[in-house]
């Protein structure tokens, strides 16, 4: 269980990282973490175990992470949250790519589900095509 705002949105960057790595990569090593996140080795080896203790990473020192069933759902709503969020600051506020994605992962946890919700409801479904899809995906 995630404990504190600073916590969640912590395990948010780790679970964002993994899947975005274990998908470009076929596998995600701690130093591909810590350079993702811009952090040292040590500290990722450190949220690891907090990360496998919570239940959503498979992780032996030396080793490939991988993502647990639960681990991949929660990335995976992560991951939709701020296409859904970048996507309506781009279409709707008229901000550009770049700027989108990154306000869109400092808001992250902030914006409630049904606010999501009402940003993707804002425009043509056709456009759902650029987020990814939970139901489609193999954990």
């Amino acid at each position: 269980m995630i404990r504190s705002k600073d916590r969640k949105q912590s395990v948010e960057n780790y679970l964002e990282a993994i899947f975005t790595i274990e998908n470009r990569c076929g596998s995600a090593r701690v130093k591909d973490i810590a350079f993702a996140l811009r952090l040292q080795k040590g500290s990722v080896s450190g949220a690891l175990h907090g990360l496998k203790a919570d239940g959503f990473v498979e992780h032996t020192p030396y080793r490939a992470v991988t993502l647990t069933v639960e681990g991949r759902r929660q990335a995976l709503r992560v991951v939709r949250r701020n296409r859904i969020v970048a996507r309506f600051l781009m279409e709707v506020l008229g901000l550009d790519t770049d700027y989108s994605r990154r306000a869109a992962h400092r808001m992250g946890s902030a914006v409630e589900r049904r606010v999501v919700e009402r940003m993707q409801a804002s425009w043509p479904v056709t456009a759902d095509r650029l987020f990814v899809r939970t139901d489609t995906m193999q954990p």
